[in-house]
C-alpha cells in the first residue's frame, strides 16, 4: 500500500522544470541572439548587403560575342546578269565594354567577316559565265570612347544605384538597432517586474515569518495566564490573509517569468520556470544633466538617423530628377584598324596589327527636348520632398528633447522617492520592534502589533516600488539616449 501511494505521489508531481540563472547579462545575450524582431532585422540586413553587391557590380566590364552565318539564294536577271546569285557569309564578333563613374561608356569590338559570291553573268551574243567572289575576310578592331557632356555626366550620378543600395543598408542597420534597443526595453521593463514580483514574494514571506514569531510569543503568553486565547485568533486570520496574497503573488510571478521566456525567443515551459539569480539590472553610469542627454539622443537616435538615410535617398532622386532637365549632348570618338585578305583569317589579323588601314572619327550629339515640363515638375515634386523631411527633422529633434527632459523628470523624481521611502520603511520598522517590546510587557495588544506590521509592509512595498519605479525610469532614459545597449 505504502508503495503505491509513493508512485502516485510521484506521478502527481510531474517532470521538474530545471532552474535557470537569469540575470540583466543574459536577457540582453538573448535578446540579441533570440528575439524574433532583431532576427528579422538581421535579415533585412543580408537582403541589402545582397543588394548593394549587385548594383556595384553593373560597373564591372562586361564581353560579350557572337557568331552568324548566313547562306543566300538570290535570283538575277537583267541585261549582264541573269540566274541564281549564291551567297555565303560567316560573321565573328566580340566585345569588351566598361561603364565608368563618370558616365564614360568604352568598347573595344572585334568583327570579322567571311564572304563568298557566286554569281552568273550573261555575256553579249548570248554567252554564259559564272564568277566567284572570295572568299575574303574583313576584319576589324575599333575602339570606341562615349562620354556624356550634360546630361549623364558626372561621378555622382552614374552610382546612384550604388548610393541608393547603401542608403538602404544603413535605414537597415538602423531598424536593426531600433528594433534590439526597443526589444532589449521591453524584456528589461518585464525582467525588472520579474524582480519586482520575486521581492514582493520574499517579502511577504518574510511578513510570514514575524507573524509566527508574533505567534509564538503570544502563544507563551497564553500558556502562561497573561493574555486571552482569542488573541491566537487574531494571528491565525491575519496568516490566512497572508499566504492568500501569497498564492496570487506566485501566480503573477510565474506569469511573468513565461511571458519574459517568450520574449527571449524561448517557448514557455508547461509548468512554472524556475528562474534564479534576479537581481535589478546595474545600469551604465550616465549624466544627469539635461542639455548633455539631449545632444547624446540628438547624435544616437534611430529614429534620426532612419530620417537622415531618407533626406539622403530624397537628395539622390533630386541628382537624378535635376539631371533629367539637362538636354543631352554626348561626345563620341572612335579609333580602329581593319583589314582585308583573300588569303585568310590570319593574313586579315596580321594587316590589323600592322596598322596599316586605320580608322577615326568624332563627333558630338544634341538633344534638346522642346517640352520638357514632365521633368521640372518632377525636380519640383522632389524639392518640396526634401523640404517636407527636413521639417519632420526639425520636429523630431524638438521631440526628442522633450522625452529627454520628461525622462530626466522622472529619473529625479524616483530617485528622489526611494530616498523617502527608504527612511520611512527604517522609521515603520523601528516602530514594529517597539511596539512588540510593549506588548511582550504587556502593555499592548495583537490588534496594535498588527497594524504597526501592517504599515511597515506597506512601507516596505513602497520602498520596492520606489527602488523599481527608479530602474524603470533610468531604463526609459537609456534608451531615448540609445544608451540602452551599453548593459
Amino acid at each position: 500500500m505504502k508503495r503505491l501511494l509513493w508512485i502516485v505521489a510521484v506521478l502527481g508531481m510531474g517532470s521538474p522544470v530545471a532552474a535557470q540563472e537569469l540575470d540583466a547579462s543574459e536577457v540582453v545575450r538573448r535578446v540579441q541572439a533570440h528575439n524574433p524582431e532583431v532576427a528579422r532585422s538581421r535579415i533585412a540586413i543580408r537582403q541589402a548587403q545582397a543588394t548593394l553587391r549587385s548594383e556595384d557590380a553593373l560597373l564591372a566590364p562586361v564581353f560579350s560575342s557572337g557568331a552568324t552565318y548566313v547562306h543566300s539564294d538570290e535570283p538575277t536577271q537583267g541585261l549582264f546578269e541573269n540566274g541564281l546569285r549564291i551567297s555565303d557569309t560567316l560573321q565573328l564578333q566580340a566585345q569588351l565594354t566598361r561603364r565608368l563613374r563618370w558616365g564614360t561608356d568604352l568598347t573595344l569590338a572585334w568583327q570579322a567577316s567571311r564572304l563568298q559570291i557566286v554569281q552568273p553573268f550573261q555575256l553579249p551574243g548570248g554567252g554564259r559565265d559564272v564568277n566567284t567572289i572570295g572568299p575574303n575576310w574583313d576584319e576589324r578592331l575599333t575602339f570606341t570612347l562615349r562620354q556624356p557632356l550634360l546630361r549623364g555626366f558626372g561621378a555622382e550620378l552614374n552610382t546612384l544605384n550604388v548610393q541608393s543600395a547603401a542608403v538602404q543598408l544603413d535605414q537597415a542597420e538602423v531598424e536593426e538597432r531600433r528594433q534590439a534597443a526597443a526589444a532589449l526595453l521591453d524584456a528589461l521593463t518585464r525582467y525588472t517586474e520579474l524582480v519586482y514580483a520575486s521581492r514582493d514574494l520574499a517579502l511577504r514571506g518574510r511578513q510570514r515569518e514575524l507573524l509566527l514569531q508574533q505567534r509564538d510569543a503570544t502563544a507563551a503568553l497564553v500558556e502562561a495566564g497573561r493574555v486571552a486565547a482569542t488573541e491566537l485568533d487574531v494571528l491565525d486570520q491575519r496568516l490566512l490573509t497572508l499566504e492568500e496574497g501569497q498564492l496570487a503573488a506566485q501566480q503573477e510571478q510565474r506569469r511573468l517569468a513565461r511571458a519574459l521566456l517568450l520574449l527571449l525567443g524561448e517557448p514557455a515551459p508547461p509548468a512554472a520556470p524556475t528562474l534564479t539569480a534576479l537581481e535589478l539590472p546595474a545600469l551604465p553610469p550616465l549624466p544627469l544633466d539635461a542639455e548633455a542627454l539631449t545632444q547624446a539622443a540628438w547624435e544616437s537616435s534611430p529614429e534620426l538617423r532612419s530620417l537622415d538615410a531618407q533626406l539622403e535617398g530624397q537628395r539622390l532622386q533630386l541628382v537624378e530628377a535635376r539631371d533629367a532637365t539637362l538636354p543631352q549632348l554626348d561626345l563620341t570618338a572612335t579609333v580602329g584598324q581593319r583589314g582585308l585578305s583573300s588569303d585568310g583569317l590570319l593574313d586579315a589579323t596580321e594587316q590589323v596589327l600592322g596598322l596599316k588601314a586605320g580608322v577615326a572619327s568624332a563627333g558630338v550629339t544634341l538633344q534638346i527636348p522642346l517640352d520638357n515640363d514632365r521633368a521640372e515638375q518632377r525636380l519640383t515634386a522632389t524639392r518640396i520632398a526634401v523640404e517636407g523631411l527636413e521639417q519632420r527633422r526639425d520636429t523630431l529633434r524638438r521631440q526628442l528633447a522633450a522625452q529627454v527632459r520628461d525622462a530626466l523628470d522622472a529619473a529625479l523624481t524616483q530617485q528622489r522617492r526611494r530616498e523617502i521611502t527608504a527612511r520611512a520603511a527604517d522609521l515603520a520598522s523601528r516602530n514594529l520592534d517597539a511596539e512588540r517590546a510593549r506588548f511582550l510587557a504587556g502593555r499592548s495588544t495583537n490588534q496594535a502589533v498588527l497594524s504597526f506590521q501592517a504599515d511597515l509592509e506597506a512601507a516596505q512595498l513602497r520602498q520596492l516600488r520606489a527602488e523599481v519605479d527608479e530602474v524603470l525610469a533610468m531604463l526609459q532614459l537609456l534608451y531615448i539616449t540609445n544608451r540602452i545597449m551599453d548593459i
